[in-house]
């Protein structure tokens, strides 16, 4: 039998547009990366439903949180189904063959962050369970930043004139050194998946040439 809502959070949920933690944890993943106004709305929302979050902890807000960004994840190419079948008795990904092989195992974000840590050492493949572990790491990652931009902009909420003086002492050049650092971790991450595009020399040498223009002295 479902829970009512208390009036409250029913205007607070309708206020804000989200039907749920989970439904703010989808659209703040959704605008990550380009919409700080979602971010500053999933915050305020968080904060009005769950006043002592993230200082208390609590395990159903912080699943319900993870569930909604995983859901996003899910729905981009990054966390698209994986499949692998055996041929010849090796492990293979079936992506990278000419035709499928009869049998096709469909690895999921779903499953394998669904799996129990038990569960997970029990897996005796030991090619499947290093693709279960990619996935897992790459889930977990995921969410650890979203998570951590979210309580960042709470603890702004909470805080606004700690907030302020930190947000004046940042200095471009500090900008920019935090978004290359972010960005090298990515590029890590996104080698162990196997993403073509990804090349930390080529990123590395890119981020030098930035560098070099910037540094470069006014005639």
């Amino acid at each position: 039998m479902a829970t009512k809502k208390l009036p409250v959070v029913q205007a607070i949920e309708s206020a804000f547009e989200f039907v749920s933690l989970k439904d703010a944890a989808y659209k703040q993943a959704a605008g990550f990366e380009t919409n700080n106004d979602t971010l500053n709305s999933v915050a305020h929302y968080v904060r009005m439903t769950s006043p002592n979050y993230p200082h208390d902890k609590d395990e159903v807000i912080d699943t319900m949180l993870a569930d909604g960004y995983l859901l996003k994840l899910s729905e981009t190419k990054r966390g698209a189904p994986r499949e692998f079948g055996y041929v010849d008795g090796n492990y293979v990904d079936v992506s990278l063959l000419a035709s499928k092989p009869k049998s096709v195992e469909v690895l999921t974000i779903a499953y394998a962050t669904g799996l129990s840590n038990y569960d997970y050492r029990k897996l005796d493949n030991p090619d499947k369970k290093a693709v279960v572990q990619q996935i897992r790491e790459m889930a977990s990652t995921y969410v650890s930043q979203r998570k951590a931009a979210l309580h960042k902009k709470l603890d702004e909420i909470d805080n606004p004139e700690k907030a302020k003086k930190r947000g004046d002492n940042k200095t471009f050049r500090k900008h920019w050194e935090d978004t290359f650092e972010n960005g090298e971790k990515k590029v890590k991450i996104a080698v162990k998946l196997g993403d073509p595009d990804a090349d930390p020399k080529l990123y590395n040498e890119a981020v030098a040439a930035f560098w070099a223009v910037m540094n470069r002295k006014k005639k």
